[in-house]
């Protein structure tokens, strides 16, 4: 997305522009609501805006969902623009929501790419695990049920260890645990 008056294509940002690339959370799509009110919010504000779907969500194609595909899909954005921007890239700003916090964490540790310049972790959680054990639900059937929630994350490849990851993160970060509805106005 560009704002009023920017470049019509990735190849022709100035080193001076910014672009977001805004890694969702895990409901709904890039399309949801209070996305799209964000969008408007950082193309007001002059900045480019790349959106992305994970595979399985939105209208990308269909996959078993897991840590490693979802991160793949965030190493391959940061690969792809590598690739198109450039030796003088824009000012490139990762930013993730929710569980996007950790895929962008993740996947900017294991692209290693230099041309980003900050990184954005709104409503950020350490571990799927911590997460998992913020529902009374969660908690009351581990308990019944006997099982270990660390256990059965592992399992089924949904560990998401954001905390690990962060610790690698070498540059300008922003954790904001809630931002407030965007306004457009």
């Amino acid at each position: 997305m560009w704002p009023e008056g920017g470049a019509p294509r990735l190849e022709d940002l100035a080193p001076s522009s910014t672009l977001v690339v805004y890694l969702h959370g895990n409901s709904m799509d890039r399309g949801f609501g209070h996305r799209v009110a964000l969008y408007q919010v950082l193309l007001k504000l002059g900045w480019s805006v790349l959106a992305v779907d994970y595979r399985s969500y939105g209208d990308s194609s269909r996959v078993r969902l897991s840590e490693q595909s979802v991160v793949e899909d965030g190493v391959a954005v940061l690969s792809w623009l590598e690739e198109r921007l450039g030796p003088d890239p824009p000012q490139v700003v990762l930013w993730g929501h929710s569980l996007g916090t950790a895929i962008a964490t993740q996947a900017l540790v294991r692209a290693n790419y230099t041309g980003v310049a900050g990184l954005v972790l709104e409503s950020p959680f350490n571990t799927m695990e911590d997460e998992v054990k913020h529902f009374k639900v969660a908690q009351l059937t581990a308990w019944l049920g006997g099982f270990n929630i660390q256990e059965e994350l592992r399992k089924a490849g949904v560990e998401f260890l954001t905390d690990q990851w962060l610790a690698q993160v070498h540059m300008t970060s922003m954790v904001a645990r809630m931002l407030p509805n965007y306004s457009t106005r």
